[in-house]
């Protein structure tokens, strides 16, 4: 048997081995770069879209607080406008029973009320203005405005004429102008009847 001599077999052995590294370097720059660098791009744009997603989750999350926000505010003015405001018929007479209610419960006498009104421009409001002529005594008067401004009626007083009355002082005479609004639907035929 003979023995492989390296040394007398150098050039080829060398030969062969230089094309397996050619080969290698072959396969890694045509095949495994490639797909390497395919694999870094997929990993970088994976990373993007995921803060992408991110951003957008959170730009939707503010988008519904946003909207959860709008609707809470649209229903606290939609009960304003049906249950504060209320329409002309039920507003005069809410407060006409409300301002003599408080009157009774304050000794005070209140007289004829009157009322005007006046449309709010650029709305479907109508501003309601009741003047009211009062006498009685100072404390009772104080706590019939009181109770006026803590009505749960939107009631706004707007002035107070305070004159002396009978009895060398003891009884007083008070006029006060209040205003309220409320919603009406035919603002239109209110205006025309206005302008007539």
């Amino acid at each position: 048997m003979r023995r492989f001599d390296l040394r007398a077999h150098l050039t080829p052995v060398l030969a062969g081995l230089a094309g397996l590294l050619v080969i290698n370097l072959a396969l890694l720059l045509l095949v495994t770069q490639p797909r390497l660098t395919a694999a870094h791009n997929a990993d970088e744009t994976t990373a993007e879209l995921a803060a992408a997603v991110e951003r957008e989750v959170k730009r939707v999350d503010g988008l519904e607080s946003k909207v959860k926000e709008m609707q809470e505010s649209r229903a606290v003015l939609d009960r304003f406008f049906s249950e504060d405001l209320a329409t002309k018929r039920e507003r005069l007479v809410a407060v006409q029973r409300e301002i003599y209610d408080i009157a009774r419960t304050f000794q005070v006498q209140a007289a004829q009320l009157k009322f005007n009104h006046e449309p709010v421009v650029g709305t479907n409001l109508v501003q309601l203005t009741v003047n009211i002529p009062l006498s009685g005594g100072y404390n009772n008067l104080r706590q019939f405005i009181n109770k006026v401004e803590h009505s749960e009626l939107f009631l706004i007083i707007q002035s107070i004429q305070l004159q002396e009355g009978d009895r060398g002082g003891a009884m007083l005479n008070l006029s006060i102008r209040l205003a309220t609004y409320f919603a009406v639907e035919e603002t239109d035929s209110l205006r025309s009847r206005q302008e007539s």
